[in-house]
């Protein structure tokens, strides 16, 4: 079994602190990351509207998510 160290670096201070992860965590966040996966090798890429995130996209004012508003 592979073992998973993830850290967060702080640029401003040039520091890493490590990120606790319980067994759960690593596991639940794996299998949202091989369904994603799956999603997309079949050709799924479902829009999700969200006022905060789609404001800052490159795509806001021309969506491709067929007139879905956020």
């Amino acid at each position: 079994s592979a073992t998973v160290q993830v850290q967060a670096l702080y640029l401003s201070v040039g520091e890493a602190e490590d990120v606790p992860l319980s067994e759960k965590n690593i596991e639940s966040r794996l299998d949202k990351y091989n369904e994603a996966l799956s999603r997309m090798r079949d050709g799924h890429f479902e829009p999700k509207p969200d006022d905060r995130r789609c404001p800052r996209c490159p795509y806001y004012f021309v969506c491709p998510a067929g007139g879905e508003t956020p």
